[in-house]
Formats: structure tokens, sequence, C-alpha cells
């Protein structure tokens, strides 16, 4: 189904692996060699860490695996609402990947999604990570002139 959806945005399986194969961002993360990739950080409570491909065409997020489990759960119905409405401005999910390896006889697994990166052609300045909900929302007045004086812009602020 991911092949479909890449194809429905004219992404060729070529195209797709250069940006994200063994050779390129899977080799790097399987290898925790991840300075060629570019990193948001993260200030959520998950922990999911975010990258940008090298070409900048995708991100990828680290997830848990009870969400990898649930995005194969969804799959089927996501593919037919985007099917369905191709103008759909659901962030298009190109790829969901586990990799396994052992490290000093300890197996490993690391969660992957990869997403379309809709902010490749442009310069972002604020991030902020929107919720839906004022819990634990707040920021102290202190804490926010801090943030605007010394603030990475690569941080996300809160809603």
């Amino acid at each position: 189904m991911f092949q479909r959806l890449r194809r429905q945005s004219q992404i060729s399986d070529q195209e797709y692996l250069d940006s994200i194969g063994p050779d390129s961002i899977l080799n790097l993360i399987w290898s925790n060699n991840y300075k060629s990739l570019r990193q948001l950080c993260s200030s959520g409570k998950s922990g999911s860490l975010f990258y940008y491909t090298e070409d900048q065409k995708y991100m990828i997020k680290t997830i848990r695996r009870t969400e990898f489990r649930k995005l194969k759960a969804m799959l089927r119905s996501y593919y037919e609402h985007i099917e369905a409405n191709p103008s759909s401005l659901v962030t298009r999910i190109y790829g969901l990947h586990m990799i396994k390896w052992k490290s000093f006889g300890i197996p490993n697994k690391k969660y992957l999604v990869v997403m379309a990166n809709i902010f490749e052609d442009m310069d972002v300045g604020d991030r902020f990570d929107l919720k839906g909900s004022t819990v634990d929302r707040k920021v102290l007045r202190d804490e926010a002139e801090y943030y605007n004086k010394k603030r990475n812009p690569k941080i996300e602020l809160k809603d």
C-alpha cells in the first residue's frame, strides 16, 4: 500500500530508496550514525526523534511499538481515505519500517514512520507543538521571556 501511496504522489521506488534506503538513512540509524541526518529536537513527552532526510524530501519519526502496530492496523483505512481524497491535507505517510539488529548479542529494534516533508521549500520560523489539550500546556512568564531571548528555533514552543 505504501508503494501505491508513493506512486500517487509521483515518487518512484528508486527515489524513495535513494533518500531512505539501506545505503542512506536506514543504515545510518542502524549504526547509530546520525551525523548526516538533520535532527529536529523533540520536546514532547514521547521522546520521539524527528529527522529530515539529507535531500529534505522526507521526515522520519521514531515511534513506539504500540504506535507502529496502530498505524499498521489503520493502514487500509488511511490508504482508502487518501485514494478517495487525493487533495486531502492529511499528512502523507510513505513508509513504516522496523529495523532489527543485535548489539553484543542483545536484540534491538527501532520503529520508524516516513512522512512527506511539507516544509521542504519553506524557511520555518517559530514551531509549535499543537496538542488540542490544555493539560501541561502552560509556560511561566519568566520561562517565556527566557525562551524569547535565547530560543533555539528548532525547539517547538507550546501552543
